[in-house]
């Protein structure tokens, strides 16, 4: 019970019924086993193969052996199940796993990871509880290890918390226990592939005509120092290396003629 809560509860007395203590049902993956079976075969077939690194770069060579394990050990499995395991899979060995998906959704803004089955998100302007999960702790640890690991950095228990950056400069703030009570958590900003425009800030309120007006001014004003310069460049310095030049040459023949 939070401490809203509890002062809630001493102002208006104790509730007759009380959700305090119940807990949701674990959710439960069938095909938990297929996966780990399938993506060590994967893991070994690449060792074994000609694929020199595990990146995205090789996506495609690696979606073929992925691909033909999974015509081997899921061969029982529904085609609509099998696409969605061998996508999870490749976003598992090549990815951010779970987080991938969310990544990849352009509507999605933020990801809040509260908790390794709590997966909130930002999509259009609304925070929202993600139907994505990772399976455990360690899973959200492996992740974290690959996002950090990128960019040159380390996470552990003696520096719990990183900043850092993603190939498309999304921001990313990690926190793992001690500093964090609910196990590793994982917060990524998202930017807009899209600049906003001057038209969208005036209809979303963000700038008035007015302000538009005052920068448009300030620019005109900053530029102006650069012509100026130019044209000091180009002219008046050639002309005051003239006159110097003649004044020179007048004194030499003053002094030598």
């Amino acid at each position: 019970m939070g401490l809203l809560e509890k002062m809630e509860q001493k102002r208006t007395g104790p509730k007759e019924s009380s959700d305090e203590g119940k807990k949701e049902a674990p959710r439960v993956d069938i095909y938990q086993g297929l996966k780990n079976r399938v993506h060590q075969k994967v893991i070994n077939e690449i060792n074994s193969s000609k694929v020199e690194e595990i990146t995205k770069e090789n996506s495609a060579e690696i979606l073929r052996i992925l691909e033909t394990v999974m015509s081997i050990e899921a061969e029982n499995v529904n085609r609509m199940d099998r696409e969605k395991i061998t996508e999870e899979l490749l976003n598992e060995i090549i990815g951010y796993g779970p987080l991938e998906t969310l990544l990849n959704d352009p509507d999605v803004t933020e990801i809040m990871d509260n908790g390794y089955n709590r997966i909130y998100i930002e999509k259009n302007g609304r925070i929202q509880l993600s139907p994505v999960i990772f399976k455990d702790n360690q899973h959200v640890l492996n992740v974290i290890d690959r996002i950090v690991s990128s960019i040159g950095r380390h996470v552990d228990e003696a520096s719990p918390m990183v900043d850092a950056r993603l190939q498309d400069s999304s921001r990313v703030n990690v926190v793992i226990p001690p500093l964090s009570l609910v196990g590793p958590v994982i917060t990524i900003r998202k930017f807009s592939k899209t600049p906003i425009t001057v038209d969208q800030l005036l209809s979303f309120g963000s700038l008035s005509h007015q302000m538009v007006a005052f920068l448009e001014a300030e620019e005109k004003a900053m530029k102006a120092p650069v012509k100026m310069m130019i044209l000091l460049v180009l002219f008046v310095l050639p002309v005051l290396f003239i006159v110097l030049l003649g004044l020179t040459i007048l004194q030499l023949v003053e002094q030598f003629g």
